[in-house]
């Protein structure tokens, strides 16, 4: 008898007699079907279905991507971007004016993630007394900061701290990432142009001095001056547009700050 025949014994019984029940029959059917299957096309292709996140998933999923291999297991786990300073870098996640911060973290998205290690107030004695901390809990055992933005000498002047003395926290601080970490960009940033004319001027020997700094120890430097008030770093009270209280940025300081800070990072 051949295979494909074999429902038709079943159904062509002598009358009152029927299978024994019903999955009996079921059975006997899909029996004749996985034979009929084999006798035309031979053995049938089984699909073997890998959980998603397995190790073997990855590895296809590597090999129909258009990426290089192992670049995609690597996105979001790039070394950080670590800002540290006063206010003017903690305010920089503020969600109402889309803080430089947050935009770097967009900007970053998928390869480096963005730290704030801001704090309101702080001077650069103060941020001395921290800054090994810092160090140590910006990252992991393994990695070193992609690149650390140094930004304080604000609060300098309020707190009677001298530009000699700023300039001698600045050093301290360079000289303890390089130590821990050589690898690390480090980008000085000098106090901004603020609305009030009086205090600009004092805070620009600060600025003058985190320059010559930056320039002596082959760093690289983001001159807030000229980024607001042009190549001349002239101030004038143009400044204020960029500010909400004179001193921190609303949206449009925060986009033109944006645009200079991020061409420096790596």
């Amino acid at each position: 008898m051949r295979a494909y025949d074999a429902h038709f014994v079943l159904v062509g019984q002598p009358n009152g007699q029927r299978p024994a029940t019903t999955a009996a029959l079921l059975a006997t059917l899909l029996a004749a079907v996985v034979l009929l299957q084999l006798s035309l096309n031979g053995p049938m292709a089984v699909e073997t279905r890998v959980p998603p996140g397995s190790s073997s998933s990855i590895e296809k999923a590597n090999a129909t991507s258009s990426m290089p291999v192992g670049q995609s297991e690597r996105w979001g786990f790039g070394d950080p971007v670590v800002l540290v300073g006063d206010s003017l870098t903690e305010f920089s996640f503020e969600p109402k004016w889309f803080g430089f911060g947050l935009r770097l973290q967009a900007y970053f998205s998928r390869r480096n993630d963005v730290l704030n290690r801001g704090s309101q107030g702080i001077t650069s004695q103060q941020l001395l007394s921290q800054y090994n901390d810092i160090l140590t809990a910006s990252v992991a055992a393994h990695q070193s900061p992609a690149a650390i933005t140094i930004w304080v000498g604000t609060n300098d002047i309020i707190n009677e701290i001298s530009v000699e003395n700023y300039v001698k926290n600045l050093k301290e601080m360079v000289k303890a990432t390089q130590i821990k970490h050589p690898s690390t960009k480090i980008v000085i940033i000098t106090p901004p142009p603020v609305s009030d004319e009086s205090f600009a001027r004092a805070l620009r020997s600060y600025r003058d001095a985190a320059l010559q700094l930056a320039k002596e120890a082959k760093l690289t430097a983001l001159d807030t001056w000229q980024t607001f008030l042009g190549p001349n770093a002239r101030w004038d009270k143009s400044v204020d547009k960029y500010f909400y209280d004179g001193v921190h940025f609303n949206s449009l300081g925060h986009d033109v700050f944006f645009k200079a800070i991020k061409t420096l990072l790596p």
